[in-house]
């Protein structure tokens, strides 16, 4: 099933403001290309605390499955398909 562009749009804007509003990082560009890796300040703490924001945000649990395929992602674009096939479910 094709995740229409707008939903995937609607989630990567959320999901980057949660992002930036935990890393404390303002100004932080985010992209689907944007890698966790990539950003000193998202330790294992702020991804936990990322994980529940977007729980949160988008009234939606994680099983522990998805739980660990998160913490194997690196991507931001990885994260906003995740997201958005649970949303359109």
């Amino acid at each position: 099933m094709a995740i229409p562009a707008t939903v995937l749009a609607t989630v990567l804007a959320t999901t980057s403001e949660i992002i930036r509003d935990i890393l404390d990082e303002d100004s932080l560009e985010i992209t689907e290309q944007t890698q966790r890796s990539a950003l000193e300040s998202w330790d294992s703490m702020a991804q936990i605390q990322i994980i529940c924001a977007i729980e949160k945000d988008f009234a939606i649990k994680f099983s522990l499955d998805e739980l660990e395929q998160l913490n194997q992602m690196d991507s931001v674009g990885d994260v906003v398909s995740l997201v958005s096939v649970k949303t359109s479910a």
